[in-house]
């Protein structure tokens, strides 16, 4: 395949050793540091996606599935290196944006860059 896909948070583990878990997403060798920025960057795009998707849409549709995610208890979006709970942080330039009370999004995220099945 052209490009790359990437799952950030909960997945069931790679086809041939099902376990529930948190994804491990990073084929390079990053420090500890770089993987924590690099999963709240990943986290606020996220949330603020997610945020829009809440705003914008008719609760008709939004309603039901979170819901739906509520009633279940299933975690808003976390990884390994982001802690779950609620609130994202955006960093722009130096400066750090914190949304301490915005719901984060579901638990699990593709991100893709020029990928092509």
């Amino acid at each position: 395949h052209e490009g790359s896909m990437t799952q950030v948070g909960i997945n069931t583990g790679p086809r041939h050793c099902r376990q529930l878990g948190l994804a491990k997403s990073y084929q390079a060798k990053l420090s500890e540091e770089e993987c924590t920025a690099h999963d709240e960057d990943i986290n606020g795009a996220a949330g603020i996606f997610w945020s829009l998707i809440l705003s914008m849409m008719p609760t008709e549709i939004t309603g039901p599935a979170v819901r739906e995610l509520r009633e279940n208890k299933i975690p808003h979006l976390a990884t390994r290196f982001v802690e779950p709970g609620k609130g994202f942080k955006l960093t722009l330039g130096n400066k750090a944006v914190i949304f301490s009370e915005a719901s984060r999004a579901p638990p699990e995220v593709y991100l893709t860059k020029g990928y092509s099945a």
